[in-house]
């Protein structure tokens, strides 16, 4: 037997009225230095845990038990309350990260369904290394010091004599006292890890109860969507019930996925990750039949329609897209059927070009009537079908297993029929248990809506976050001084706050900006990503286009630097540079940001001060998904190169 366990061993025969079976549990439990384990004198309660650990991997409660406890809630509730007494200077222990375990006999043979783990004779050690959590030595010995000084009439920490002890540290530690901040400790972990970071500050709106549909606004960087994972992570370990979280971009739904289950894992049959129109498409399979979607058939059919009208249209806006977007985002995405409806619809956003009622009824035979004809000829669907037939099936028969929390994030991107989607998913009333997060400043897809266009009132129960915990200072400047303002604010129920009025956390951070030629952009961009001495896997280059994207992912291919398409990337540690359009990076972090624009140019009247408004929030965007390097290739034909400053 070696030292440790025979340590371990002597220590668990001074323990009263536990069986020798509950004490091999122990034992495993403490299979190696570094551990600390206070046990429950007896009796136990049965809303108590027998046991609790504080090792590196985190925080574990321990229950004997054959079948969940039928104090199971009042048992979650005792152990939040035992770890969330915790605080050390500023930092302050997210209780709900604690890990129940239930202790059963080997006979018995269960699963955990992500408000518990299960463990049986020989598997307690597996189960706790399989967390990803990596406290310091020093903050586990303190944490497990202090739980046994708060909790000495339920708690006795076994007294084991570590044959390589640490350092000695104070029972109590006292506010005053000058300790490194956990956000600290999160910047000094893999990237991944800080994208669930908790600051201690933000802790209060996790166990916050709402009765309605509510928000969480804020700019760029101020944890919005950090929030909402950990009020679902908390929400799944004290219930079983449904939860989904969507968005309009898949990728952030699948990358957010990635992040939750590392908070909360064994929750995948019951709190699901999906892009809005992906969530639709499984609806309504299972419903009646799917559409046809088919975005690329549409976009053939509309550019067929744009010719034949391009005529009528060109000397208000020669851009295609322009009317693509009036279609999708105005006349579908706010389930105008009827000219009439149309001619009187307030078009938020796309103010820079009025349309009086002689050039909406244009716009609507000469572009939307023969563009909607020629889809159904065809038998094909495009998003905005897809969620119009997903909330007509849904108003017609609500679902009949309702969530118990639905979490829609970036929602100044949705369309005001996806909101109303969002809505009628989650219930469709006023006590809806609907979170919308999001930040106007940050909209980068044309078109807007008003809360109260999709019958949500959310008076009452809304929070705007002020505190950038994501941007260090000098990227944070950058990105502030950018002019992207929303006309509609955030949510138009309060006025939103600017990216330049926050408060920033994290100090430092490095810009560099190119600017020169766009036949030079390539050889720039290669340049700036091997001298900015982040590895390849910490960074993002993100682009207006998608043409623009592929180019550039040819230009590092060719020099031997591995990209990865956002479109394929889920959050997974990846050794590539990750690669896309802004729309597809929406909500993500990244160490490192490369972001190409053009300069500004003259002025703009109409539909190009439109487009530059846009171009600024996408700019915004692009810049504020970095923490510490953000690289900003400004290119005009007219300037000479300069390198970066």
């Amino acid at each position: 037997m070696n030292t440790w366990l025979s340590l371990v061993t002597d220590a668990l025969t001074r323990i009263p009225g536990y069986p020798s079976q509950q004490r091999t549990f122990f034992a495993e439990a403490l299979a190696e230095p570094g551990r600390y384990l206070l046990v429950h004198r007896d009796p136990v309660p049965a809303d108590h845990a027998h046991a609790l650990l504080i090792c590196r991997t985190g925080l574990f409660a321990f229950r004997f038990a054959e079948d969940v406890p039928a104090e199971f809630d009042g048992l979650r509730r005792h152990v939040e309350a035992t770890f969330g007494k915790l605080q050390f200077g500023r930092e302050k222990i997210v209780a709900h990260d604690a890990q129940i375990v239930l202790l059963v006999p080997g006979e018995i043979r269960r699963r955990g369904d992500g408000r518990f783990a299960v463990a049986g004779p020989g598997e307690l050690d597996r189960v706790i290394r399989a967390r990803h959590r990596q406290l310091r030595p020093t903050r586990v010995q303190a944490i497990a010091n202090t739980v046994a000084h708060q909790s000495a009439r339920e708690y006795d920490l076994l007294e084991i004599e570590d044959v390589t002890p640490d350092p000695p540290v104070p029972a109590l530690l006292d506010r005053s006292e000058v300790l490194s901040p956990q956000r600290d400790a999160a910047l000094e972990m893999p990237f991944q890890h800080w994208m669930t970071f908790l600051d201690p500050e933000q802790e209060v709106l996790v166990s916050r109860t709402y009765t309605g549909p509510a928000r969480i606004a804020g700019p760029a960087g101020t944890g919005k969507t950090v929030v909402a994972l950990h009020r679902m992570a908390r929400q799944a370990k004290r219930s079983t019930g449904r939860q989904l979280y969507t968005t309009f971009v898949k990728t952030l739904a699948n990358c957010q996925e990635t992040y939750f289950r590392r908070l909360a894992p064994g929750t995948e049959g019951r709190v699901q990750f999906a892009g809005l129109h992906s969530w639709a498409m499984d609806f309504l399979g299972q419903r009646i039949a799917a559409p046809k979607l088919d975005p690329r058939g549409a976009d053939r059919v509309f550019g067929r329609v744009w010719e034949q009208a391009r005529a009528v249209f060109e000397d208000i806006e020669p851009h295609e897209s322009y009317w693509r977007e009036e279609i999708d985002r105005v006349i579908k995405g706010r389930e105008i059927d009827d000219l009439d409806v149309y001619q009187r619809a307030e078009r938020h956003g796309r103010n820079g070009i009025r349309l009086d009622d002689d050039r909406r009824a244009e716009v609507w035979h000469e572009l939307y009537v023969p563009y909607v004809s020629e889809m159904r000829k065809r038998g094909i669907s495009d998003y905005s079908d897809v969620i119009a037939i997903a909330l007509a099936e849904i108003r017609n028969e609500p679902l009949p297993e309702p969530y118990d929390a639905v979490v829609v994030d970036e929602v100044q991107d949705m369309t005001l029929a996806g909101l109303r989607l969002a809505h009628a998913i989650a219930g469709g009333n006023g006590s809806s248990p609907l979170l919308l997060l999001g930040d106007g400043q940050q909209q980068v897809y044309a078109g807007g809506w008003r809360m109260a266009d999709a019958g949500i009132d959310l008076r009452g129960r809304g929070e705007v976050l002020r505190v950038n915990y994501r941007n260090r200072r000098r990227v944070w400047e950058n990105a502030a001084g950018i002019d992207a303002v929303n006309e509609l604010g955030d949510f138009d129920d309060a006025p939103g706050v600017l990216l330049r009025d926050a408060d920033v956390t994290l100090p430092d951070g490095v810009v560099r900006i190119w600017r020169g030629p766009d036949h030079y952009l390539e050889s720039a961009l290669v340049d700036g990503i091997r001298e900015c001495g982040k590895p390849l896997s910490d960074i993002a280059v993100l682009t207006r286009t998608r043409k623009e994207a592929a180019r550039l992912a040819g230009a590092l291919a060719a020099v031997g630097i591995a990209a990865l398409p956002l479109e394929d990337y889920d959050g997974t540690p990846h050794p590539a540079v990750k690669i896309g359009t802004v729309h597809r990076a929406k909500g993500l972090d990244f160490v490192a940001v490369f972001h190409p624009s053009w300069s500004g140019g003259g002025p703009r009247t109409g539909a190009s001060r439109e487009r530059a408004r846009l171009a600024e929030r996408q700019k915004l965007v692009a810049i504020t998904r970095a923490r510490d390097f953000a690289w900003l290739g400004i290119r005009d034909d007219r300037s000479e190169i300069e390198r970066p400053s």
